[in-house]
């Protein structure tokens, strides 16, 4: 029995096990060939070993044939994987063979003890193999940082060459892929991602998604059957210019989605009715805001800054003022300090109220907030759809922006809006009446007040209409059937609806796609999560990452990681 040393002081060597026992480094290596010669340890703690082939013999790497006349020795230093917290290092004593093969090039050649060792390589084969893991997985940056705390020196330009010297993978053929676009900078330029259906990864990326580069890569990849796609025209157009007999099968999300803009554009235009219909009143009227109200002057900051001061005179503290008013800590520090309310300085940030006023009294006669937003466009008020709706929510819901519970519940009891009719439903956004008017058509579970909205809006005409419309055409997706499709796009064709009319003209100029989509099980959606990876990738890298790398630690990840 081997007996270790106990204090590290002591003159017996802490590794004589490795000397007596003759461990063969093929234990933790495969197919390496080498056993240890002697050990040492370094002044700062490092562990090396020094290590030979127990081969006889060279095999000379050009020609394969043996060779036992040794030329020279010399020695390589690599980097090993660390143990029990040190890092570790292998002194390769290596022989160079003369080649006795009279029709080899080569006079001599060094030895390769194995897979483990390989020319021109400072690491063992198990060691750069987590290099390259941690910097497909992470930033240069990152990976070099905790590469470096497992005790493996190495920049983070080393990590960024040894990825890029790694050679992707060949596809092959490939029958069923699907494609999507991804952004290089949203809104400016984008490019492609390209899936292999049947194996579930990522075969390639393509720096644009011009149709002229897509149908290249197809006329490369002929073995290509079936395209699953969004309802994009340009990958439409690169398969017909590929002149391949290829299936084209639309997304059933991206359908579902152009439903859901089209309801969203119907309840746009038909927001003043709903808000009629909301409040209980059908003549599309409501009470006007006044600003000289109770409303503000409960919320104002003057009014803040004398409930401060007021509480101050009673004794209050910091925190117990904040608690009651619901207002910051900062604030009412800020305020028990001056002695009078402080004047506002300067212009504010936007112009809204300059049109405040002017918005709340169009609103008031039934008005929707996209037309008056239109029509201050035009007036030069320059201000997106989502700021001025943004802005401008106080109309639907009855407050302006976030208050606490305690803060809202005070103003109840103060305001003359706190009593309000039974029969009135709150008016959402734009953008949440249509989520509802979807998530009824989906059959997905509602909440109380949705179904207050959906049964408040149920039974007008154009309602019904819109909600048959949607429901017909999400059984034609959900049965599988095209003739049925055919026959709704016979029906609604002509609706009463411009946007109904126009996703009807989509479907028929998409066609064939979409009844694939009805009788195909392909779906876009391993697509669109890869995307998602893209675009994490992306961010790990903090977007400096070129389509070259790009494209490598998509494709890579597989190969490595298996």
């Amino acid at each position: 029995m081997t007996e270790y040393p106990i204090s590290k002081h002591e003159d017996t060597k802490k590794f004589d096990f490795l000397q007596d026992s003759r461990i063969e480094l093929n234990l933790f290596f495969n197919n390496s060939h080498l056993h240890v010669d002697d050990y040492k340890e370094s002044d700062d703690g490092y562990l090396m070993l020094y290590v030979c082939s127990s081969e006889p013999h060279g095999v000379c790497p050009y020609c394969q044939a043996l060779s036992r006349k040794v030329h020279s020795r010399y020695t390589r230093r690599l980097q090993d994987l660390p143990a029990f917290g040190r890092k570790v290092f292998l002194y390769f004593r290596a022989r160079k063979f003369f080649c006795h093969n009279m029709e080899c090039k080569h006079r001599t050649f060094a030895e390769q003890p194995g897979n483990e060792i390989f020319r021109y390589r400072r690491r063992t084969r198990r060691c750069e193999v987590l290099v390259y893991r941690q910097g497909l997985h992470l930033s240069s940056i990152n990976s070099s940082s905790l590469l470096l705390n497992m005790g493996i020196s190495i920049s983070k330009s080393t990590i960024l060459r040894d990825l890029h010297r790694l050679s992707l993978p060949e596809s092959g053929d490939v029958r069923k892929i699907g494609v999507d676009d991804w952004a290089f900078r949203k809104g400016i330029n984008y490019g492609t991602i390209i899936i292999d259906m049947s194996r579930g990864l990522p075969i390639d990326l393509l720096g644009t998604r011009n149709e002229e580069d897509f149908s290249d890569w197809l006329k490369v990849h002929r073995a290509v059957r079936i395209v699953s796609r969004d309802r994009s025209t340009e990958y439409s157009h690169a398969i017909a210019a590929s002149g391949l007999e290829i299936t084209e099968v639309a997304d059933r999300f991206h359908l579902i989605k152009n439903m859901g803009e089209c309801i969203a554009g119907i309840v746009s235009g038909k927001y003043e009715v709903i808000a009629g219909i909301l409040r209980g009143s059908e003549d599309n009227t409501a009470p006007v805001k006044d600003k000289s109200s109770k409303r503000r002057e409960s919320y104002v900051n003057e009014t803040k800054f004398n409930e401060v001061k007021k509480l101050q005179k009673e004794g209050k503290g910091i925190n117990e003022t904040a608690s009651l008013l619901g207002i910051a800590r900062q604030t009412v520090r800020k305020y028990r300090d001056l002695d009078a309310f402080p004047v506002p300085k300067g212009k504010p940030r936007h112009e809204y109220y300059l049109h405040e006023q002017y918005v709340e009294e169009q609103y008031a006669r039934g008005i929707c907030l996209d037309a008056v937003r239109k029509e201050l466009w035009g007036m030069g008020f320059k201000v997106s759809k989502t700021a001025f709706h943004d802005h401008f929510i106080y109309l639907a819901d009855g407050h302006r922006g976030h208050r606490s519970a305690k803060t809202k519940a005070a103003m109840e009891s103060v305001s003359e809006k706190s009593s309000k009719k039974e029969n009135t439903i709150p008016l959402p956004p734009v953008q949440h009446l249509a989520l509802i008017i979807t998530k009824s058509i989906l059959r997905k579970d509602l909440t109380d007040y949705e179904c207050q909205v959906v049964n408040a809006l149920s039974g007008h005409d154009w309602f019904d209409h819109l909600h048959e419309a949607a429901c017909s055409f999400l059984k034609c997706l959900r049965n599988g059937n095209p003739l049925r499709l055919d026959r709704w796009l016979d029906k609604y064709e002509k609706s009463v609806f411009l946007r109904v009319r126009t996703f009807v003209k989509g479907i028929r100029m998409d066609i064939k796609a979409v009844k694939n989509a009805l009788i195909n099980t392909v779906s876009n959606g391993m697509t669109e999560g890869y995307v998602n990876k893209l675009k994490m990738i992306k961010r790990v890298m903090y977007g400096k990452a070129k389509l070259p790398l790009l494209k490598i630690k998509m494709v890579m990840p597989p190969w490595i990681f298996n």
